[in-house]
């Protein structure tokens, strides 16, 4: 007689049997439950501890990849499941509309399907195969702060469901590919912390390095040392995790279950360095450096938390950014709440052969630029304040316009800026004193020495600079057009022909379905970039798809829709487009394994 339990056979012998069923038969009944009832209960105990106990050992083995990130973390980016994103890709519209011309699935379902899908390209997608399975994340310790930008303090933290062991000659066998790729000539040291030991990657010819060490079942892989010092430390539960912070969790709790990818922000841990670091360097301060500057002065100035998720719906890659600020400062910038709803007025002058375009419905800009300054200077330091008040003055220098000029109180609520055929900007505003805003722009066109000429475009005016990069202007109305003297013929002519987006039915339609409420608003045509990409991806898989297939699948794609509103604990940005991120960061991941296709 066979007992099949498990997949494991057990044999009783033959003369056995007659004894065992004599025997049984003597047993009474009730004492053959009181047998099995202490045998089934210690067999119940048995597995519900094995359970407690693998729970236990995979917890510690597999946790939150926030548990490792440090408490004061900057920055946190997670991907829960990368197979699920490669699935979910490829239910977007330019997978169906490339997929059948590139010979690829029309549907990545199943992980049989993506490990056919990658091993059919080659062995450098391959070798990276058991990403499919890992929860990826990326962790912002700190920054360096320079008056050129910031560089970051980075952290890759990568779970597989393989064992430590084979996730560490895994992982040494992919990254010294990649420093063969990136530096050539390198040399490797070893060190321990914590029980731990950590590889060293070092450049020989630049301060290049690539740090790593395997915790449990977590990969670590960071640009400082002391960057995996800490994430160890945290993972040792020597210090807080940013799993712990409520802030952190409350911000979790609002992504969605389906985010195919979730991201936290916040600058409180660096205001005080952000300010000692606000005095404008450059004497000019061009508008570039202006806006990264006042970027900077908000940020150091309100405690500012962002969260981040990535989602597929109808199509289309759709990122949801929030930006939390506390109510007392929603309180202080409530003339933002006197934006008019509908569509934007702007759109009788946008032509509808633009590349993109940005409105902005501020509400009262004159009371909204009282409220920022009286709010920058209740929160800035005496230092950061003057170095506010500087930034301003230089600025409007730059322009050629006195410390006394301003225009807040010329402009209405609503402005607009224009992308052209050749990527120059169009600016419009609507404007409620016509004759300050004419003088302060006709002290703009003439600095330098220029002078103002005037030309006719049937029965508008347009006033143009001699040599002051072709600038021109004409008011129409309530509205001003600003730009390229070419740009502004170009509006007015539009106007005239009823070829402007206002008459368009399909921007009409999704302004009215997500941006009725929004405070800005911006829609871009342009996918010249996706495209080059593509094509990039497209080449390094060792594929072909003439130039014009794939500008018909292109131009075939919807425009990238960018709305931002207010709400009652911040500003809430949603982004809908053919693309989002993904052929970037699949773009990256094609690079990355360039080092294990050459060696």
């Amino acid at each position: 007689m066979r007992i099949w339990s498990s997949g494991i056979v057990l044999k009783r012998p033959p003369e056995d049997v007659s004894i065992y069923k004599e025997s049984m038969k003597r047993i009474d009944p009730s004492s053959r439950r009181s047998i099995i009832k202490p045998v089934g209960l210690a067999l119940a105990v048995l597995a519900v501890a094995s359970a407690i106990v693998l729970m236990a050992w995979q917890g510690r083995e597999m946790r939150e990849p926030s548990e490792l990130a440090p408490a004061h973390s900057l920055a946190y980016l997670e991907v829960p499941d990368v197979a699920n994103v490669l699935e979910r890709l490829s239910t977007t519209r330019w997978w169906h509309a490339l997929a059948p011309r590139l010979g690829w699935p029309a549907n990545l379902a199943g992980l049989g399907t993506l490990r056919h899908f990658l091993s059919f390209h080659g062995r450098a997608l391959d070798d990276w195969m058991p990403l499919l399975r890992a929860r990826l994340a990326v962790v912002v310790t700190g920054v360096d702060i320079a008056d050129d930008g910031l560089t970051p303090h980075l952290a890759f933290l990568i779970q597989a469901p393989m064992a430590s062991r084979e996730l560490e000659s895994w992982l040494d066998e992919r990254l010294r590919s990649l420093a063969d790729e990136a530096y050539r000539r390198w040399r490797e040291d070893t060190l321990h912390h914590a029980g731990r030991t950590i590889h060293e990657f070092q450049s020989i010819e630049t301060p290049r390095r690539i740090i790593w060490c395997v915790d449990g079942r977590t990969a670590i892989i960071a640009n400082r040392l002391d960057v995996m010092r800490r994430i160890i430390e945290t993972s040792d539960r020597m210090n807080p995790s940013l799993a712990d912070q409520p802030q952190f969790q409350r911000v979790r709790a609002q992504s969605p279950p389906s985010a195919l990818v979730f991201g936290y922000l916040t600058t409180s841990p660096i205001k005080e360095e952000l300010q000692r670091t606000l005095w404008p360097s450059d004497r000019s301060l061009s508008p570039t450096r202006f806006i990264f500057k006042m970027l900077q002065f908000f940020f150091s100035t309100f405690d500012t938390t962002i969260s981040y998720h990535v989602d597929i719906e109808d199509g289309l890659v759709v990122e949801r950014t929030r930006l939390s600020w506390s109510r007392e400062l929603r309180g202080e910038l409530a003339s933002l709440e006197t934006m008019v709803p509908g569509p934007p007025a702007t759109l009788r002058f946008i032509p509808r052969q633009c590349q993109s375009f940005t409105v902005l419905r501020l509400g009262d800009v004159e009371r909204l630029s009282h409220e920022i300054n009286v709010l920058l200077h209740r929160h800035l330091s005496t230092v950061a304040s003057v170095a506010f008040q500087e930034m301003l003055l230089r600025f409007k220098r730059h322009l050629g316009l006195d410390p006394q000029d301003t225009v807040v109180d010329a402009l209405a609520n609503e402005i607009a800026v224009v992308e052209g055929p050749d990527s120059d900007l169009l600016f419009i505003a609507r404007v409620k004193r016509r004759a300050k805003l004419a003088a302060l722009i006709g002290k703009y066109l003439r600095h330098g020495g220029a002078s103002v000429r005037t030309l006719a475009i049937g029965t508008r005016t347009i006033y143009a600079s001699t040599h002051r990069e072709r600038l021109a202007f004409s008011l129409v109305d309530d509205m001003l057009l600003m730009g390229p003297l070419d740009l502004v013929r170009w509006a007015l002519q539009a106007r005239d022909s009823r070829a402007t987006l206002d008459a368009d039915p399909m921007i009409t339609r999704m302004i009215e379905r997500y941006g009725r409420q929004a405070v800005e608003l911006s829609i871009r045509w342009d996918h010249s970039d996706e495209e080059r990409t593509l094509a990039h991806l497209i080449e390094r898989l060792s594929l072909t798809l003439p130039t014009d297939d794939l500008d018909e699948i292109i131009r075939s794609l919807p425009p990238t829709l960018r709305t931002t509103s207010l709400t009652e604990d911040g500003l809430v940005s949603e982004t809908r487009s053919p693309f989002g991120e993904f052929l970037s960061w699949l773009n990256v991941a094609l690079l990355s394994s360039s080092g294990s296709e050459s060696r």
